[in-house]
């Protein structure tokens, strides 16, 4: 509840094949619907973040601020577990909290 990004929450129950069927079924659910996504496994595979992704979509219609496309950068699962990627030196030396804050809301659903 009120984290800046939804997302889907896999953690293992009764082996790493259930849990991989069930991913597995989730992911294939939405690359029906055409919806692109991110998966983050960590705890040494016993948890699975499956995190939809609107950036590109949302890029393609005009509804990211020019100065985040200006970056190049497409915020991912990366970006949305706190690694913040910057490919040039002005955005890093004004990255803000409310600018990381806003990127991510901007990446997800």
């Amino acid at each position: 509840m009120n984290y800046p990004v939804r997302c889907l929450c896999f953690e293992l129950g009764d082996g790493f094949e259930s849990l991989a069927e069930l991913v597995g079924t989730a992911c294939q659910r939405l690359q029906a619907r055409d919806t692109p996504f991110n998966l983050l496994i960590a705890d040494h595979g016993a948890r699975v973040f499956l995190i939809p992704q609107k950036f590109s979509h949302r890029a393609a219609l005009g509804e990211i601020p020019d100065d985040v496309v200006a970056t190049g950068i497409n915020p991912a699962v990366f970006e949305i577990s706190g690694h913040l990627l910057y490919k040039q030196q002005e955005d890093y030396d004004a990255v803000s909290e409310a600018g990381a804050y806003t990127r991510s809301l901007l990446s997800s659903t």
